[in-house]
């Protein structure tokens, strides 16, 4: 079953339309695929997630990967040699970072890059060993969340399970940040691409404050343990059975924006849209630089018919990441709600131009249009939201183009 799983991993990766990456480029940022890791428990082959190479006999992944863990080791990538780790020299539960102890480790390190990327610069991290050994994937960075003890990266990079802990690069091979919440943050699925990324900030904190006295594995299970539980349940329509589970998460670490964003996006499923906002504005209260939040919080307020109060939330959204094409899409309805009709239009122009393949864009534009009295306009939008593979499109043009 393993070995099937993998393979099917595996397939789907080669489907990945990679873009072009120079030569010169690719062999340098291949230099650096040795200094990846994959962390196993120990007498089984199960994988716990990925890490990387600080310095010899150091690896450094997330909390949540070795949480419950009492014994391990760790395989660098490309080779089969077993790495015993002896336990923990430091852990951010805030952060959900971990630096490990491997003493017979003695591999090629990753250099710590000495600043933060910028928004549209490019990003790349490596595949989980396990399922291959040096595809790279590449993506940029969208916007950067940085607030007192908490901050992130929203990346393009979509990962594949296992990659928690992955460094992510920049093209000069050097660490900008660990991947660490690819499948914790709820999305809407027309906003489900790219993985966030733990802040340079906090990394290099860690780091500075590592000490070299080695503790015992075995720790509890945290905070990013049951908010994991929390996204498996809600992805099998289980809603009481996750909140129950993200109550754990905010039990135990009450400062995680992700969990009050997430138990927000299941209340709204279940209907409870006003207690929804609360969740949201927690979670921008912790972080108020959480677009994402911002975005769906926007969402809720349209539902209860608040258009002032979702395009005030949308304004936001798009004031952190400019590049948001939802955001946009989203304020251009609320504006038309509003009786804005150029001003909804004028913002769907901007999301199709910032995201050309998405096709909800097309379908609202085309809305807007046709109850602003521009059928034609609006059936070429249904008609290349159609092309795009929108499976809604087909009735918005028999209903109305017809």
């Amino acid at each position: 079953m393993v070995k099937i799983k993998k393979n099917i991993i595996f397939i789907i990766i080669l489907a990945i339309p990679f873009s072009l990456i120079s030569q010169s480029l690719k062999e340098n940022l291949y230099k650096h695929s040795k200094s990846n890791v994959t962390i196993f428990q120990s007498n089984n082959t199960q994988k716990y997630g990925s890490g990387f190479i600080l310095e010899k006999g150091k690896v450094i992944t997330n909390l949540h990967v070795i949480e419950g863990l009492t014994n391990g080791y760790v395989v660098i990538n490309g080779t089969n040699k077993k790495h015993k780790i002896s336990g923990y020299l430091a852990i951010d539960n805030q952060n959900d970072l971990a630096i490990l102890s491997v003493p017979t480790l003695d591999g090629i390190a990753f250099e710590i890059a000495e600043s933060t990327p910028k928004i549209g610069e490019k990003v790349y991290t490596f595949v989980n060993p396990e399922n291959s050994s040096e595809i790279i994937l590449e993506g940029i960075v969208e916007y950067i969340s940085l607030f007192n003890n908490s901050g992130i990266i929203k990346t393009t990079i979509s990962t594949f399970p296992g990659n928690s802990g992955s460094a992510v690069i920049n093209e000069k091979g050097k660490v900008v940040g660990v991947i660490f919440a690819g499948g914790f943050i709820l999305t809407n699925k027309v906003n489900s691409s790219g993985d966030y990324v733990i802040h340079l900030n906090f990394l290099k904190d860690i780091i500075k404050n590592k000490n070299n006295k080695t503790k015992e594995l075995n720790l509890p299970y945290g905070a990013y343990h049951y908010l994991n539980k929390g996204t498996i349940q809600h992805n099998l329509n289980k809603f009481n059975e996750a909140i129950s589970e993200i109550n754990k998460s905010i039990k135990i670490n009450p400062y995680l924006p992700i969990s009050y964003h997430n138990r927000g996006l299941i209340k709204v499923k279940m209907g409870q849209i006003e207690s929804a906002i609360y969740d949201y504005n927690k979670s921008i209260k912790i972080n108020p630089k959480f677009s994402l939040a911002y975005y769906n919080k926007g969402l809720a307020n349209s539902l209860l018919k608040n258009y002032e109060g979702a395009l005030s939330d949308f304004n936001k959204a798009i004031e952190i990441n400019p590049k948001y094409s939802l955001a946009y899409t989203s304020r251009g309805m609320t504006k038309a709600s509003l009786n804005d009709i150029n001003g909804g239009i004028k913002d769907c122009d901007i999301a199709i131009k910032i995201e050309p393949s998405n096709a909800l864009s097309y379908i609202t534009r085309g809305g807007i249009k046709f109850f602003s009295n521009n059928k034609e306009g609006a059936c070429l939008d249904f008609q290349k939201a159609k092309s795009l593979g929108n499976t809604d499109a087909q009735k918005f043009i028999k209903k109305f183009c017809n």
